[in-house]
């Protein structure tokens, strides 16, 4: 469930929070770990967001071990950008080594971020 050679849990300082989730996660649980990490995040009231997302946890890519659906993706960057309630959220590309599922996933996060900004 992560990216091989790493899994280290013990945080380098007062500003890291890490969160190593097993092989086979879904995306409920991983959504809880994510907003975990929001709350971490968020309760030091940062200007802005960089989000960099791995998209190697798609079930279609076998490199992580997870099981996670373009809708999971696309759940946690909607709650990244609802939790900084109208502050700044970058997003960038880290990881996907399926390229159509990758593709895929970037869109409908794309949508639903868009939708959100329309609402």
């Amino acid at each position: 469930g992560i990216y091989p050679g790493s899994g280290e849990t013990e945080p380098e300082g007062d500003n890291v929070m890490k969160l190593p989730v097993p092989a086979g996660t879904q995306g409920e649980e991983w959504l809880r770990a994510v907003g975990e990490c929001l709350d971490f995040v968020t309760a030091h009231r940062p200007e802005a967001l960089v989000v960099s997302v791995g998209y190697d946890g798609l079930a279609e890519d076998k490199l992580a071990s997870l099981e996670l659906t373009a809708e999971d993706y696309a759940d946690a960057l909607a709650m990244c950008v609802a939790r900084m309630d109208g502050k700044k959220v970058v997003i960038g590309l880290e990881g996907g080594y399926d390229l159509e599922a990758t593709g895929e996933a970037v869109r409908i996060g794309v949508e639903r971020i868009i939708a959100m900004e329309n609402k």
